[in-house]
């Protein structure tokens, strides 16, 4: 059993979450000797860590099947984070099932040909979301809806998903993990609805959505990554681990919030001040509403869209908590951060995006 020199190849690196993943990978898996980054885009260390350990980094995407099997020899560990997440207005779903779906079956025949004995798959608590609310979750009492929330990621999410688990055999172990909504430094929606604000109104940033009373799980990225490293670890151990073969839902212990609770105070640590004028969530899905009938009729003659569609405005009205007490029992998995120490780390970053655009605004006055 090979316990070290470990290849570990990550597709998607370059993302939200695959930048921690190597952050993890090269700060706190000491079984791994050699990270393999794969992603559409160069890869660029954004998160300031140290990098010890040797990466080789390929530009290609997942949907080229015959190209996979030329980055995946030699690798012991492929951590498959590369995804479409399109929730816009109008979702491309042909993209999507050719990425989410043909790149992950690629993927696994990659693993097979290549005889790489472990696959980790990154999926999302979407492929259990539907129109009903979720109260204390696990992976034994939901499943798939019959009607998904995010009609498309989340269908697409799910098909891949299948096609890792059962791909699982004694030759190639494989997980599948599911992470909750993330936060963190790196992470868009933050930035959008904080520092984005603050470009234009200097300290002062408005929260657009009233959730109410509706709570769902938030986790810090960096958490989320590390459950990447556990699972590996536990599947190194033994390939007829029972812990192969499994889906898990993935969070750490930051306090059940909707967005509007969970971003204020980690603005307001950061120096921007809080603007009380909120649109409650049903005004915003009428707008939205209203708005994808208008530019369907206009994408007959002029194609148009909209980032955020209705699905992610409908999410802001389910309640959505899990358990990730199976990833804690079968892949030992543990948060590494605390609230307060996640709070401190976004906060950090957003004091840096702030401290970065003043520098900008002052070059561009002096020239």
């Amino acid at each position: 059993m090979k316990t070290h020199g470990t290849v570990v190849l990550v597709t998607g690196a370059s993302g939200f979450l695959g930048q921690h993943v190597v952050k993890m990978l090269q700060t706190r898996a000491d079984h791994v000797q050699e990270i393999r980054i794969v992603d559409v885009v160069p890869f660029i260390n954004k998160l300031d860590y140290r990098e010890e350990k040797p990466v080789q980094v390929t530009v290609g995407s997942i949907a080229d099947a015959q190209w996979l099997y030329e980055v995946c020899r030699g690798v012991d560990c492929v951590m498959h984070l590369a995804s479409c997440i399109d929730i816009s207005l109008f979702p491309n779903k042909e993209k999507s099932y050719k990425i989410n779906v043909d790149g992950t079956r690629n993927i696994v025949d990659a693993c097979r040909k290549c005889n790489v004995p472990r696959l980790i798959y990154c999926s999302s608590i979407e492929v259990v979301r539907g129109k009903d609310h979720i109260y204390n979750g696990t992976e034994n009492n939901t499943s798939p809806p019959d009607h998904f929330l995010f009609k498309v990621y989340g269908y697409t999410k799910k098909q891949a998903e299948d096609l890792v688990i059962q791909a699982n055999c004694p030759k190639l172990s494989t997980i599948c993990l599911r992470p909750s909504s993330m936060y963190g430094e790196l992470e868009p929606r933050l930035i959008q609805n904080v520092a984005g604000s603050w470009l234009g109104r200097k300290t002062r940033y408005f929260m657009t959505v009233n959730c109410g009373n509706v709570q769902a799980d938030q986790s810090y990225v960096g958490n989320c990554a590390w459950a990447f490293v556990c699972a590996d670890r536990t599947l190194q151990k033994s390939r007829s681990n029972s812990a192969a073969g499994n889906a898990y839902f993935i969070r750490d212990d930051t306090p059940h919030a909707n967005i509007t609770e969970l971003i204020v105070p980690i603005a307001e640590e950061a120096g921007f001040k809080h603007v009380p004028l909120q649109i409650p969530v049903w005004l915003l899905a009428f707008v939205v509403f209203l708005t994808y009938h208008i530019l369907k009729i206009v994408s007959v003659v002029y194609p148009v869209n909209l980032q955020i569609g209705t699905d992610a405005v409908y999410s802001l009205k389910k309640v959505c908590h899990l358990s990730y007490n199976k990833a804690r029992q079968l892949l030992d998995y543990h948060p590494i951060y605390n609230f307060q120490e996640t709070k401190r780390f976004t906060a950090a970053y957003l004091t840096k995006i702030k401290n970065e655009y003043s520098n900008q605004c002052s070059e561009g006055k002096n020239t």
